[in-house]
């Protein structure tokens, strides 16, 4: 017997489409609306309202200890919108850089800050 095996052919992939960049997320029907919104905060830069994922990211923690340190008023107290609760970005870096002081603290620091015409 001979060598009657057939050649392996390798086929190169079909022209397709680039990849879809930042700005021009791939949609899909279920995920399509995210992905618009997740291209319109792209276009925007940094969002200003930061879920609790993000906001424990920026200062450095776990979601869970960022629970933690909401329920015990170490951290500025969120934005309710409806049933979404959201985090001021410009607020909790300001937070930061006055050395995370807790909510009570923070919050007298902002109204005598008010009182006196800053912002």
């Amino acid at each position: 017997m001979g060598t009657d095996t057939p050649a392996v052919r390798l086929a190169l992939p079909p022209e397709s489409a680039p990849a879809p960049t930042a700005e021009e997320p791939r949609t899909t029907e279920a995920g399509g609306r995210k992905a618009r919104a997740a291209a319109v905060l792209a276009a925007a830069g940094e969002p200003l309202l930061l879920t609790a994922g993000q906001a424990s990211r920026l200062y450095g923690a776990s979601a869970a200890t960022w629970y933690r340190w909401v329920s015990a008023g170490r951290v500025p107290a969120p934005v309710r919108i409806g049933a979404t609760v959201r985090w001021r970005r410009e607020e909790l870096e300001a937070h930061i850089s006055a050395g995370c002081p807790p909510r009570r603290e923070w919050e007298a620091r902002r109204a005598a800050g008010n009182a006196n015409g800053r912002h």
